[in-house]
């Protein structure tokens, strides 16, 4: 009876770890890039970020997963410099949309950002380098938020750190146009072992970055990031009911869908009385 009660526990140990690894980790493929609030866009690297009066981007960021494809319109402009008591700064403004649905189901994000951003050391977060954050929700008013709230949002991304593999002159087709690239590409794999009592569950992870940088682009530099995840998932020793998950597989892509350097802003913010 004991060994009957023990199958039974390490049974759904097992399942529950498996759901969390099928259903929770694989369906939002874009959440390891991109913030809660999901306005920044996928394989963008602060250390590229160029600063302009004017200079504005426009994104169409696709997350798929489980047969299921979510898309946003990301716009980022930069619509002024203001010279502060810490440096330079300047107002950044990101627009998110759904692509297909309620477009008026949008958030629109102004930020004042200091300069010294694309100089950030690893242990840096966006926090230290917001001044003043804004945030307009659909069609609620606007309202100031803390910019310590991103404290913990580090600016470490995955196409900053190395190893890479560099190759110049790639010609990235997007709907803003052709452009001639830097194309980095890694690889990252990783096996987990998950012990559950006398079972083992095995997970393989492997990540596939591409990004594609430009010079001429504004901003961010990025004409497009492609990043595929594969998982699978096993135990050891196989205990029947709980099948091998097979190869299950999710993709975010990014890519320039218009540029330009007229910016105006988008969010107007009452002066204090």
């Amino acid at each position: 009876m004991r060994e009957r009660r023990l199958f039974s526990t390490t049974f759904a140990a097992v399942w529950a770890n498996l759901f969390f690894v099928i259903f929770v980790s694989i369906p939002s493929p874009g959440l390891a890039e991109r913030t809660a609030n999901n306005f920044l866009i996928p394989g963008v690297d602060f250390s590229r970020l160029v600063f302009r009066e004017g200079a504005w981007c426009r994104y169409l960021v696709a997350d798929e997963a489980l047969g299921q494809v979510d898309t946003t319109e990301v716009y980022v402009g930069v619509s002024a410099r203001e010279e502060t008591d810490r440096g330079t700064a300047w107002w950044v403004e990101i627009e998110t949309r759904p692509y297909i649905g309620d477009r008026e189901d949008h958030q629109v994000l102004k930020l004042l950002v200091l300069e010294k951003i694309t100089h950030f050391s690893v242990d840096d977060s966006l926090g230290r380098f917001v001044l003043r954050l804004y945030i307009r929700s659909g069609t609620r008013p606007v309202r100031e938020e803390d910019p310590l709230r991103y404290e913990d949002f580090s600016l470490v991304s995955p196409t900053t750190d190395a190893p890479w593999d560099l190759k110049s002159g790639v010609l990235a087709a997007t709907p803003a146009g052709r452009f001639t690239c830097e194309r980095k590409t890694r690889t990252v794999r990783k096996d987990r072992e998950i012990p559950t009592g006398n079972v083992i569950l095995i997970i393989r992870a492997e990540d596939n970055y591409a990004v594609w940088f430009c010079d001429e682009i504004p901003v961010f530099r990025m004409a497009r990031c492609e990043i595929s995840r594969i998982r699978e998932t096993r135990t050891e020793p196989r205990i029947a009911g709980i099948p091998a998950s097979g190869r299950k597989e999710s993709r975010t892509t990014a890519e320039l869908i218009a540029y330009g350097f007229d910016a105006k802003s988008i969010l107007f913010i009452d002066p204090a009385p």
